[in-house]
């Protein structure tokens, strides 16, 4: 089982050694490409992945798309899957 901390850690140090690469190297075009596909692929994750499919069971995926959906939705840092629906269906 992919332990989620070491998922998010792994995505969060990715962007920022992107940034860091873009400051040094000065394309700052790049900046804004690492953050703009950070936040696309975190509102897909929350939006599509936590609240529509795992929340609500609105639609079924193949198991590869499970897995990224719930990779994707670790990544704004919202803790696991299971901890956000339990939550989410408490509310």
């Amino acid at each position: 089982m992919i332990k989620f901390r070491i998922l998010f850690s792994l995505g969060f140090i990715g962007l920022l050694v992107g940034i860091i690469d873009t400051i040094i190297n000065t394309h700052y075009w790049l900046l804004f490409s690492y953050v703009y596909n950070f936040l696309i692929v975190s509102w897909v994750g929350i939006a599509i992945g936590l609240h529509r499919y795992i929340c609500h069971r609105s639609f079924n995926t193949t198991k590869i798309k499970h897995w990224l959906l719930c990779a994707s939705s670790i990544l704004p840092g919202y803790g696991s899957p299971v901890t956000f629906t339990m939550l989410h269906r408490h509310h």
